[in-house]
């Protein structure tokens, strides 16, 4: 056969399977086309895109470079370039090359639209959100450009209007998998957990090399109490996670998994892949002279949040004479009672949600920051890309659920209770003990001069029900409770309000939906005492020839 037949025949059946979001068979096949058509742009390009899909950046830059050799105005390789710069820590070049596509074609919309999911990389989510708009003014039913929209607005705290976009992309293109997706996250958000398995599944359904999703799926099911099959999936998920496969997100794990071990495989998987160390960090490893140690603290929370209403105090209650304190804040303003106190708890506060990731490291560079400590760790709104960058000397893990997985993130606060001696060993931070408790409860803050009835409370003539869980342990059907039962001989099991199990605070479907699941339940698995959002991964699409 003539090698160029040959060769067209493998970019062919790669492209299938690429389609089919088969990348690493994909890329083999581009790889042997390659041998036999040499400086091929169109096999170059594809097989770029394959090496981004698989976390292979470095590669993909050099293929990218060499298109760009062969032609300075490859509009797929100056935006597959920029991805991979992105990726790879270089995030300001990466904006030069988005600028040379627009510049040369500022109404294209393929060219907006992953622009829009380069910002949205790097946490720029109102300018992610305009590009996407500006795609769509373009092209009103760019399925990608919907779907990068939505993401913003997911990130951004607004996940209605969120849901009503990949909602529109769907109805452009049924099956496409990365909106399914999100539709997912955006559901779990809202609560409708059944209604987020059913998207999840779908997801699956279309696209089963789909990140992250499997582990989500697992998550939404253990939240509406659908507990079939639940041994099945948990084992095919810690095999994943043992196989170094990017299935479950860092938080969802803590829920799903039994060995200490697990969480911190996945979440060193999770950070190689999402916020990997800059090769460039911005502390260059500079000694300051400073008069008191320089202190800040970031967070999405300094709102009406658990963490505020506890940390307040503390924050109060810093030694000036010692320590200057500044706060970060990348969440929403919500004009609270609590965001005002918590702006006077600080020396300075600084709202940076509408600055990205590098803007922020630098900013913290300038400050001369000494110690940053992240209230966030891999919960929702978290933005563990900030101390990829390495803009301090020294960065913590506070108040934040689980490891970090992350080489770049020093120490991590606990105690003796949710950390002990003999689990050290599965936590990447040095771990730094307190000596009775960790976790800081606000002495200011007032006990209610009274108890509010059931009924002025909205919850009469509901069941409130606890779980009662041992860690790493199953728990049985018998563990479910009443609040009023006498307690049990359950040694060191924990109570632990099952989520949503405050029967008159659900709308009508979700009460039935729980209670067909409990009714069914032969084992229940222990529920994780956490409960949270997971962040899901970033998706941008690449032209193909």
């Amino acid at each position: 056969m003539d090698a160029l037949v040959e060769a067209r025949q493998l970019f062919l059946d790669g492209l299938a399977l690429q389609e089919k979001g088969d990348l690493q068979r994909a890329a083999a096949l581009y790889g042997k086309a390659l041998a036999l058509a040499p400086e091929r742009p169109s096999v170059m390009s594809n097989l770029a895109a394959a090496y981004i899909g698989l976390n292979r950046h470095a590669e993909a830059r050099l293929l990218c470079e060499r298109l760009l050799e062969i032609d300075p105005q490859d509009e797929s390789a100056l935006l597959n370039l920029g991805i991979c710069q992105v990726k790879l820590g270089s995030p300001g070049e990466a904006l030069a090359q988005f600028d040379r596509a627009l510049q040369a074609r500022p109404d294209d919309a393929t060219v907006l639209v992953n622009f829009s999911g380069v910002l949205l990389a790097l946490n720029r989510l109102e300018e992610a959100l305009a590009s996407s708009d500006r795609a769509l003014s373009v092209k009103p039913d760019f399925p990608e450009a919907l779907h990068n929209r939505a993401k913003a607005l997911r990130e951004l705290g607004r996940p209605q209007e969120a849901l009503a976009s990949y909602e529109r992309a769907l109805g452009v293109r049924p099956g496409f998998s990365d909106a399914l997706n999100g539709k997912g996250n955006a559901l779990l958000d809202l609560g409708r957990y059944q209604d987020a398995a059913e998207a999840y599944d779908k997801a699956l359904a279309g696209n089963r090399h789909l990140e992250y999703v499997s582990g989500n799926l697992a998550m939404a099911r253990m939240y509406c109490c659908d507990w079939g099959g639940r041994e099945e999936e948990v084992g095919r998920l810690v095999s994943a996670i043992r196989a170094g496969k990017r299935d479950v997100v860092p938080f969802a794990a803590m829920g799903l998994v039994e060995s200490p071990q697990d969480p911190l495989t996945c979440a060193r998987i999770w950070v190689h892949d999402k916020h990997p160390a800059s090769a460039s960090p911005v502390w260059k490893g500079e000694r300051y002279r400073h008069d008191r140690i320089r202190l800040a603290y970031l967070s999405a929370d300094f709102r009406v949040h658990p963490s505020s209403f506890l940390l307040a105090g503390l924050f109060e209650q810093h030694d000036r004479s010692r320590f200057e304190t500044t706060a970060l804040s990348f969440g929403p303003d919500d004009r609270s009672e609590i965001r005002g106190r918590l702006k006077g708890a600080f020396e300075r506060f600084i709202d940076v949600r509408d600055r990205g990731d590098p803007d922020v490291a630098r900013l913290m560079r300038e400050l001369e920051v000494d110690i940053a400590v992240d209230l966030m760790g891999h919960t929702q709104f978290g933005r563990m890309g900030i101390f990829a960058l390495r803009p301090v000397p020294v960065q913590v893990n506070f108040f934040c659920p689980g490891t970090s997985g992350a080489e770049y993130i020093d120490y991590i606060i606990c105690d003796r209770v949710v950390i002990p001696e003999e689990h050290q060993a599965h936590y990447s931070e040095k771990v730094v003990t307190l000596p009775d408790t960790f976790q800081a409860n606000d002495s200011k803050r007032r006990i209610a001069e009274r108890t509010p009835s059931r009924a002025e409370a909205g919850v009469a003539g509901a069941r409130i029900r606890v779980l009662l869980v041992q860690q790493f342990l199953q728990a049985d059907a018998g563990d479910v409770r009443d609040l009023d039962a006498a307690p049990g001989p359950h040694g060191r099991k924990r109570a632990v309000a099952a989520a949503g199990q405050c029967d008159g605070n659900q709308e009508p479907a979700a009460r039935s939906e729980r209670a067909r699941h409990r009714r069914g339940a032969a084992d229940l698995r222990a529920a994780s005492p956490a409960a949270g959002r997971p962040p899901c991964a970033i998706s941008t699409c690449w032209p193909v020839s």
